[in-house]
């Protein structure tokens, strides 16, 4: 049994009661003196600790790209004018202060354009901000509507005229999709109600006086596409043609645009319509 320690006046029965008082001011501080807890000794720490404090940024990355992965990075216009023009969606989106956009591209079926859009932004962050400022927006009278979108199809890879020959040989180009599915936008010209029976020779010959892509190495691109929809499909054609610059090819189709195709030939029976892709 613990023993009671002796006060010094214990002879005293008012120094008896001021030892008690300090016997309990003592057990008091004992009590309300919080007792530091030891740090467990080396050989208990894990090897691997090292191990697993490095591998938490690694962790924290990884769980960062699944978290971004699931985000779009186009958005999708609705309600645009069949006139809209690529350069007309590049000044909404500055008007607008839409930021970061890295391509823009009107969407087509058979080579007409389908009154929709689809930007194209660097980042999956700039796409909520550009919803906001694009939505409800007016262009050319009419009100656009602005989605995210999950994807987009895969231009087809064709390089340089060879390849965009090559592609019209095998009958590959359908004229779907952003750009049509072609490469080098706004540099495209697609001709409509020509004769059905006009050689690629002959087509180019009369387009001379124009810079089509691939004449200095004595192959024009000039293309005779499938025969489009309809009763006068059978005796007009169509021909997509690649010019060397965007200017150029805006300057063919002011030229040829609602023209009479050959008047000396045909008299007033074809009547060309043109339009850049």
């Amino acid at each position: 049994m613990r023993s009671r320690p002796v006060c010094p006046n214990a002879n005293s029965r008012k120094s008896s009661k001021s030892c008690v008082d300090q016997e309990y001011v003592v057990q008091d501080r004992r009590v309300q003196t919080p007792v530091a807890q030891k740090a467990p000794p080396r050989w208990l720490a894990s090897p691997f600790d090292h191990i697993a404090s490095a591998a938490l940024p690694l962790m924290t990355t990884r769980t960062a790209t699944q978290a971004t992965r699931g985000l779009k990075l186009h958005v999708g216009l609705t309600g645009l004018p069949r006139t809209a023009l690529q350069t007309d969606l590049q000044r909404l989106c500055g008007k607008a202060k839409v930021e970061n956009v890295s391509h823009v591209a009107l969407n087509y079926k058979r080579f007409k354009p389908t009154g929709t859009a689809t930007l194209a932004f660097s980042r999956p962050e700039y796409v909520p901000a550009a919803l906001k400022a694009l939505d409800r927006t007016v262009l050319g009278g009419k009100t656009i509507k602005a989605t995210a979108v999950d994807s987009v199809p895969d231009v087809s890879r064709m390089r340089g005229p060879k390849g965009l020959l090559e592609a019209g040989q095998r009958g590959a180009l359908k004229g779907d999709g952003p750009d049509a599915g072609l490469t080098g936008a706004g540099k495209n010209v697609v001709l409509y109600g020509l004769p059905a029976r006009l050689l690629p020779v002959v087509m180019a010959d009369n387009l001379r006086k124009f810079k089509l892509a691939g004449m200095d190495q004595g192959k024009p691109v000039v293309i005779k596409l499938e025969s489009g929809r309809g009763p006068s499909a059978s005796a007009t054609s169509r021909w997509l043609c690649r010019l060397e610059s965007v200017s150029e090819a805006y300057r063919l189709v002011r030229t040829l645009h609602m023209q009479q195709w050959r008047p000396d030939l045909y008299d007033d029976k074809y009547v060309v319509r043109a339009a850049v892709i």
